[in-house]
Parts: C-alpha cells; structure tokens; sequence
C-alpha cells in the first residue's frame, strides 16, 4: 500500500495504491477481497480496479471494501482511491 504524495494538509488529496502481487506464483489466484477501514480525518473517493471484482466505498467515504477480484499467473494488479485529509493530524 502507498500513498503519493504520503504526506498532505488538510484539504489535500493524494492517491492510495495497493498492488496485489502474484508474480511468484504459476497459477493465476481469483476471489481476493478486502475491506480498508479509513481513520477518522480521512475520507476516500474515486476508486477504480485493474483486479476486476466489485469495489465500493462504503459508510460516507470511511471504508473501501474490495471483493471478487483477480490476478494472473505471474502476473499483479493495482485498486486505487483517491485519499482527502478532512482534518490535521496523522492518520
């Protein structure tokens, strides 16, 4: 997981990634899911797959949940949001 840029100010915004890597395996891995609950302070936007499955973002910006997704064989794949700090301090 990253953010760029991975600091911001109040009313800022940056991009979350999380790449999903199977570069190790020989088989392709399918019904990955996940759910990203957000700090207070904080809210998402945005979200798009490369992995396919289903993305949301859920309770008004503060969880992104991830499911049905897929990757390749040997292969990795990136879900990214768009992050807003709503308020100062770290997160």
């Amino acid at each position: 997981m990253a953010l760029s840029p991975d600091e911001i100010g109040v009313g800022s915004s940056s991009e979350l990634t999380i790449t999903i890597d199977n570069s190790a395996n020989e088989d392709p891995i399918g019904n990955i899911g996940f759910t990203l609950p957000v700090p207070q302070g904080i809210r998402i936007s945005g979200p798009l797959s490369e992995c396919g499955g289903v993305l949301a973002m859920e309770g008004d910006g503060s969880l992104l949940r991830f499911s049905g997704g897929s990757v390749s064989a040997s292969g990795s794949c990136e879900v990214r949001a768009i992050v807003t700090a709503l308020a100062a301090g770290p997160h």
